[in-house]
C-alpha cells in the first residue's frame, strides 16, 4: 500500500514517530493539541484498544519488517499477544 501511494518504510515509521510523540506530549503534560470543540456524537471506546492495536503498532510491524525476518516478528507478536492478555485479564 505504501509503494502504491509513494512512501518509503523510513517517511512511514517518521510520520509514526511525530504522532506518538504528540500523544505523549498530550499525556504527560496533561495538554490538548487537537480537540473538537463540541463533538457532535459521543462514543465509548476501550482505552486499551487504542493503545495496542493502534497507529502506533502500525508503524513498529512496518519499522519492524524493514530491519528482521518475518518469523522473527511473529513470535514477538505472539508473545506480546499473551503478555497483553495476562496483563488485561487481570486488571480490574
Amino acid at each position: 500500500i505504501l509503494k502504491l501511494i509513494g512512501i518509503d518504510v523510513n517517511s512511514f515509521a517518521v510520520a509514526g514517530a511525530f504522532i506518538i510523540f504528540f500523544l505523549a506530549i498530550e499525556m504527560i503534560l496533561g495538554i490538548t493539541l487537537y480537540r473538537d470543540d463540541e463533538p457532535e456524537t459521543a462514543s465509548i471506546v476501550p482505552i486499551a484498544f487504542p493503545l495496542i492495536a493502534g497507529g502506533g503498532t502500525m508503524t513498529s510491524l512496518l519499522s519492524l519488517r524493514a530491519e528482521y525476518h518475518v518469523e522473527n516478528i511473529i513470535v514477538a507478536i505472539i508473545l506480546n499477544i499473551i503478555f497483553v492478555y495476562i496483563v488485561l485479564k487481570s486488571s480490574a
